[in-house]
């Protein structure tokens, strides 16, 4: 949820348990490849999706552009909620495309809520295991908010498990910080884990990595497991063991700290 004092502001909880926007203007993007994927869904206004996502405030209901939103906030709800926006508008936006290092653009649907919309129809969580591989596609196909921190993400997965009855998922919770070590990269060379030079970054004010796709950790860790790359569970699967065997790699991190 957007913090505290933004929260009070721009939203209200009502009786029923729905939440409505109280400003003049909210955006939420969905890509397209979240309905694709059965990640949202759009039936006229209404809209059923998966809670992480960025929202953009705007103070003045003419304006539009993103990049000038008075406010920003990440949404980390990780399970299904329903909203019903005013207006539901097909657009696009510039993404990276992590296969070619290059700029396209990727048909999204921008979901308009105008004073006293509904942000989410109830704040009851109706839970339903299925979410959690939509939070796992999420982070191995790099889509999750980029303003989502390194450290957040195992413990996000770990939420979404017991909070949609998936139990809390004690054991596996280690294989997932392993997973997100190796999709976590150095902004300025794809080669080296986040976790490596972190400190950096941290130094700087940045606390998110650079994501990639897990098919193609292989090229970037080592040239011979790039060779099998096309089968991208077995890439992953010599990424990591290969990792786990290379002692000076062995520096503690934000998610390490987490595990322990």
């Amino acid at each position: 949820m957007p913090d505290n004092n933004l929260f009070k502001k721009y939203f209200e909880v009502l009786p029923n348990k729905s939440v409505v926007f109280k400003g003049q203007k909210l955006i939420v993007q969905i890509p397209l490849d979240w309905l694709n994927e059965n990640i949202a869904s759009i039936s006229q206004t209404t809209v059923e999706t998966f809670g992480l996502f960025e929202g953009y405030i705007f103070d003045d209901a003419d304006k539009n552009d993103i990049t000038n939103a008075d406010h920003k906030f990440t949404m980390k709800l990780p399970c299904n909620m329903i909203m019903k926006p005013s207006h539901i508008l097909e657009g696009t936006k510039v993404v990276e495309n992590v296969d070619t290092d290059t700029l396209e653009n990727a048909k999204i649907f921008n979901l308009i809520f105008l004073q006293d919309d509904i942000f989410m129809v109830s704040t009851s969580i109706v839970q339903d295991s299925d979410v959690v591989d939509k939070f796992i596609y999420l982070l191995l196909t790099a889509q999750l908010p980029e303003t989502i921190k390194y450290e957040e993400m195992p413990i996000l997965w770990q939420n979404c498990a017991a909070m949609n009855g998936s139990g809390d998922l004690k054991s596996n919770f280690n294989t997932l910080a392993l997973i997100v070590m190796n999709l976590a990269r150095d902004y300025d060379d794809y080669s080296i884990e986040f976790r490596k030079v972190y400190e950096k970054y941290y130094a700087k004010g940045i606390y998110n990595p650079k994501m990639v796709h897990y098919w193609t950790i292989p090229k970037y860790t080592s040239t011979f497991t790039s060779l099998p790359a096309t089968d991208a569970k077995y890439g992953l699967t010599v990424s990591m063991e290969r990792q786990a065997k290379n002692k000076n790699s062995n520096i503690p991190s934000p998610i390490e700290e987490a595990i322990k």
